[in-house]
């Protein structure tokens, strides 16, 4: 791994992709970043990057001000989002045009510092406004749980970003995965599939283990440098099972239980690469078969 900044010679003899530029037959740096080669390709990958959400991402933010029929969100983003008050899901499911009523009550439904799940719903294509929605009912405030944040290139786009662990326990564990790095681990209600809770509940100390688990895995999954979805996650768990490593020690054992998820990761990589249909063409004309 080899990092440059603006300026740096890279090499040359090759082709200057994103983040680069050539000047006399040689290749520099434009941004502080890591080199990587790809075929012919030479380019440099930023150190960081900003979230930059797609329409329908699952998201998750932190409400840093309430302003009028709108609040400001937090998403880890290049630029704080919008939910506004006709985008969000009234008490009881009601479908109606929001008042002056609704307008008071508004830090009622959400304050500062509160933690919510949402949606993208659009970006603005001049100045890059990002807009939520709450209107689904697995949307909305969240509690009985806590937040952590990893770097959102590490996160897998999935069908749900909803995932429940533990579920042969009385008490699973579940979290939201944001795309934009927020995730949110908590103790879902067996009776009802939706996110949202009413009340906040106290949570036993075999629970709060369990949670502290699955968030070191979490953490362990950033830390070895791989795709955080569920396949991934559970096979950390796995490990940390089969290992007996208590909670607090996971971080320390890293490596170990980072092993299995990568090579769940290599097998898929593999499973995706193209098959040389020459070479099995090939092989199939040197062998001898029988005709009955």
């Amino acid at each position: 791994m080899r990092i440059v900044v603006p300026g740096d010679y890279v090499d040359e003899g090759f082709i200057a992709g994103h983040g680069t530029y050539e000047q006399e037959g040689k290749i520099y740096a434009s941004l502080a970043g890591i080199v990587h080669r790809i075929d012919k390709v030479i380019c440099v990958k930023p150190l960081k990057t900003s979230f930059k959400p797609d329409i329908g991402d699952v998201i998750i933010g932190r409400i840093v001000a309430v302003e009028n029929k709108r609040w400001t969100v937090d998403i880890n983003s290049y630029q704080h989002g919008v939910l506004n008050l006709t985008n969000i899901n009234l008490p009881g499911g009601l479908q109606r045009r929001r008042s002056e009523e609704d307008k008071m009550q508004m830090r009622n439904y959400f304050k500062e510092n509160d933690i919510i799940s949402g949606e993208v719903q659009s970006i603005n294509t001049h100045d890059g406004k990002i807009n939520m929605q709450t209107r689904n009912l697995k949307y909305g405030k969240l509690i009985n749980g806590f937040l952590i944040k990893v770097d959102h290139n590490y996160i897998r786009r999935m069908k749900s970003h909803i995932l429940e662990f533990f579920q042969e326990d009385w008490q699973p564990i579940a979290c939201i995965i944001g795309t934009n790095g927020y995730i949110w681990i908590y103790t879902p209600d067996k009776l009802t599939q939706n996110t949202q809770q009413s009340e906040v509940k106290v949570i036993s100390k075999e629970t709060r283990v369990k949670m502290a688990v699955l968030r070191n895995s979490i953490i362990i999954l950033e830390k070895v440098q791989l795709p955080i979805f569920k396949d991934t996650i559970q096979k950390v768990l796995d490990s940390q099972r089969q290992n007996a490593i208590e909670a607090k020690d996971m971080l320390k054992s890293y490596e170990i239980l980072g092993k299995e998820a990568k090579y769940l990761i290599e097998s898929e990589i593999n499973l995706k690469k193209p098959v040389n249909l020459q070479l099995i063409q090939t092989d199939i004309n040197n062998q001898d078969f029988i005709m009955n």
